[in-house]
């Protein structure tokens, strides 16, 4: 797919983009973009509320999946271990060997494994 705006192809980023908004919506009930413009849309103009307060780590999170530029975001396997790392020890869950291995050797989620199996 192709970007009107930004004249650019459309990647999985844009997935953690909308995950980044699911996620805003979560933890301030509201969306981060309510009755913008487009082009606020598009420089990423939004800002986090002061409350309901959250750690650095959450908002830090926040704040890098609405990155206005795709290549700035985060990829999947990069939120999963900043979540993971966000939960207490006991419900922490590591990542299924094929994965981890593929990680291990810097092969892309989206080339050699599925995005599917690195959420489990």
């Amino acid at each position: 797919m192709w970007d009107l705006y930004r004249r650019e192809v459309i990647s999985e980023k844009v997935d953690i983009w909308a995950l980044g908004c699911l996620l805003y919506r979560i933890c301030y009930f509201k969306s981060a973009f309510d009755g913008e413009s487009k082009l606020q849309v598009l420089n990423g103009n939004y800002r986090i509320p002061e409350q309901p307060k959250y750690s650095t780590s959450v908002t830090g999170l926040i704040k890098d999946m609405l990155e206005a530029s795709p290549n700035a975001r985060p990829d999947i396997t990069q939120v999963w271990f900043r979540v993971n790392e966000l939960l207490p020890l006991e419900l922490q869950k590591s990542l299924p060997d094929g994965a981890s291995a593929a990680i291990s050797m810097g092969l892309q989620d989206d080339e050699n494994c599925s995005g599917a199996s690195l959420l489990l």
